[in-house]
């Protein structure tokens, strides 16, 4: 699951690890570290396999506007085909690469099928360019994925530009707790895999979704005492493997991450009543 999130710190200096990043959890931008990741989940754990933190350090003038701002040198699309590309190295199993619409660019798609040689499950926009056929590809008859009918049929094998291979989309609405309901179209490579299907294990990525909470509260990812970018990178480092620790803990207790930090605190606070009782009171 390729996740990407926003660590805000509104109070540190500016660096090119420290800077403006829009925020989608907020809909704003907002100041602090920008930490793209790659969580592996499996039989209800989720541990971190690998990271990249966006560092802005280029200067680029906007044609247009004439002002200039400092970006990464890499994109994020090219940072998380970094990341999937050393799992794989690595041998680690792949079912499936879950992901937001961000990462649902066709480069990704052919990288995931064709080189990572696993699958994928994306959200798709409504408005995304679809072809009915290869026909209709070849002859560019492009129509929005909007336009389909999905209630007469609920899943579609489409092609889209620049992706070679028929990609499987199925429609869905979710309501929230004020009971709107919204539209999600998924996408997957695995053409075998039926609309429910598809949801159901797409919901996994919403697991994801817990991680920069824990990290935030329960690791101090955004608390780091440090100044230079170097160690402030270390201390993120640090609050991942933390993470990866309470993950651990988890799987063999059934306890939450919030619960897990409860009890260690209220040991270490036994532990040091402990030391205090037992070290000789100075004596007159």
């Amino acid at each position: 699951m390729i996740d990407d999130t926003v660590q805000e710190k509104p109070y540190s200096d500016e660096s090119e690890l420290i800077s403006w990043h829009f925020d989608p959890s907020v809909g704003r931008t907002v100041k602090g570290i920008n930490l793209l990741s790659a969580l592996y989940f499996s039989q209800g754990t989720s541990l971190p396999l690998a990271f990249e933190l966006i560092q802005k350090t280029q200067l680029e003038t906007n044609t247009k506007t004439g002002k200039d701002k400092w970006v990464c040198a890499r994109s994020k699309n090219e940072m998380a085909r970094e990341m999937i590309a050393q799992i794989v190295r690595k041998q680690i199993p792949l079912a499936s690469v879950l992901a937001d619409s961000w990462f649902s660019c066709a480069e990704n798609m052919r990288f995931i099928k064709q080189k990572a040689h696993t699958d994928f499950i994306f959200p798709l926009k409504s408005n995304r360019k679809v072809a009915l056929s290869a026909e209709d590809k070849a002859l560019a008859r492009w129509q929005s994925l909007s336009s389909l009918n999905f209630e007469t049929r609920p899943c579609w094998m489409l092609h889209l530009e620049s992706v070679p291979f028929a990609v499987r989309v199925s429609r869905h609405l979710l309501s929230d707790q004020q009971e709107q309901t919204g539209e999600l179209f998924l996408c997957s490579s695995d053409g075998a895999l039926s609309g429910p299907t598809m949801l159901t294990i797409y919901q996994k990525r919403w697991k994801v979704e817990e991680s920069p909470k824990s990290l935030q509260q329960n690791a101090a990812l955004a608390k780091s005492p440090t100044k230079l970018p170097h160690t402030q990178s270390n201390h993120v480092f640090a609050s991942i493997v933390a993470f990866g620790k309470l993950e651990a803990y988890r799987s063999q207790t059934h306890l939450g991450h919030f619960a897990l930090k409860a009890k260690l605190y209220h040991a270490a606070v036994n532990q040091l009543q402990s030391l205090k009782t037992a070290l000789p009171h100075p004596t007159a």
